[in-house]
């Protein structure tokens, strides 16, 4: 099996669905992920194989060469139990890197955004802190009550 074909099946156990993913999650240029995958025999750096190994959960022995002599059974790849495989899942690995170096303040905004976008309905800033110290965090707010209509006109 080759260096491309590794990268591949590592990409595809992982569920990382495209060449870009891959690299914003790993920090290698796509352009260099793109060499690998396409061009035979190509040998990328030693630190481009740490970090593509790194995000994809794997030694660099394996994806460099192949190799897992010295590896414990922890080491090698294993099927995921359902909950790994939702971890696993290329989408959620790409937003832990992307927000990883954000501060705390970001986090909460970033947090909110993704509410939104699932629920259809925001936090309220006022109960984002509340929802840090584990409170319940609000869905949605109650609508007013309506006043009762009063006759209609002619």
């Amino acid at each position: 099996m080759s260096l491309a074909d590794r990268l591949r099946k590592q990409m595809r156990w992982r569920g990382i669905h495209s060449q870009s993913q891959l690299a914003r999650i790993s920090g290698v240029p796509q352009a260099s992920i793109h060499r690998i995958l396409m061009r035979s025999g190509y040998a990328p750096r030693t630190d481009t194989l740490k970090r593509l190994a790194a995000a994809l959960d794997t030694t660099t022995a394996w994806l460099a060469e192949g190799l897992v002599g010295t590896l414990t059974p922890a080491d090698l790849p294993h099927d995921p139990s359902p909950a790994e495989a939702a971890e696993a899942d290329g989408y959620q690995r790409e937003l832990l890197a992307l927000t990883a170096p954000l501060d705390l303040a970001a986090k909460r905004r970033v947090v909110s955004v993704v509410r939104m976008l699932v629920h259809g309905v925001s936090t309220p800033p006022a109960a984002q802190g509340d929802a840090e110290a584990g409170a319940e965090p609000l869905t949605h707010a109650a609508a007013p009550p309506r006043a009762p209509a009063g006759p209609a006109r002619h």
